[in-house]
């Protein structure tokens, strides 16, 4: 296992800690991806500007409602979040997107549960995959290769299984990764193309939006 194997491996343990992430960024800095390493960057201090509290203790923002800043200390937070996000679109670009996450058609970095297409999507969040959503046979014939590599917390099916795969309280990230612990041996998702219904978990759903499957890991 090299040093960015371990890193990966701390990562998903640990998915809502920063510094396993941080480190990862300085491993790929040192192993010539700086892109990688800045995009990993930028969603990290997005995360923490989003989710920090307002900078002034006087500021009124939050009680007026108003639904824009009011005091220098927030539209300051403000101007620096939009200027990463427009760093985040820079590096997150369709030739990026593809090297970094092959395993999805596409990667985003918004809200991908009411997608309802026919492709493999992920969101991108703090660096990594953290969603999915997609059809249930790309997610079944890509998991095992995706929970290698990425912190999934959540997976949004938007097809309905065959009915003798369905179970009523299926998870597609828990039935993926217990596959995925068993069959430690075979890690490539896509060399199973060929394996069409050998072996895969079972399939259930959960009708909470309109139609769609959706669990969230835990």
């Amino acid at each position: 296992m090299t040093d960015g194997d371990a890193l990966l491996a701390a990562i998903r343990v640990h998915p809502d800690e920063d510094v396993p992430r941080l480190a990862y960024a300085d491993w790929l800095d040192e192993n010539g991806q700086p892109e990688r390493a800045a995009f990993i960057r930028v969603q990290v201090e997005l995360a923490r500007k989003e989710n920090r509290t307002r900078l002034s203790p006087e500021c009124v923002c939050d009680m007026l409602a108003i639904g824009e800043p009011c005091c220098v200390a927030c539209q300051r937070r403000e101007d620096e979040v939009e200027a990463l996000k427009a760093r985040e679109r820079e590096l997150l670009d369709v030739t990026n997107g593809k090297r970094w996450f092959p395993e999805f058609s596409f990667v985003a970095c918004g809200d991908l549960s009411r997608y309802t297409g026919t492709h493999l999507l992920g969101t991108a969040r703090r660096g990594f995959v953290e969603s999915v959503a997609g059809p249930w046979a790309d997610w079944v014939i890509e998991a095992d290769e995706a929970l290698e590599r990425y912190p999934i917390q959540s997976v949004s099916l938007t097809t309905m299984p065959p009915y003798e795969w369905q179970l009523a309280n299926w998870n597609p990230v828990e039935a993926a990764r217990s596959r995925h612990q068993q069959d430690a041996g075979c890690r490539s998702g896509r060399a199973r193309r060929s394996r069409q219904g050998e072996g895969r978990p079972q399939v259930g759903y959960d009708h909470r939006r309109h139609g769609s499957l959706h669990a969230r890991d835990g």
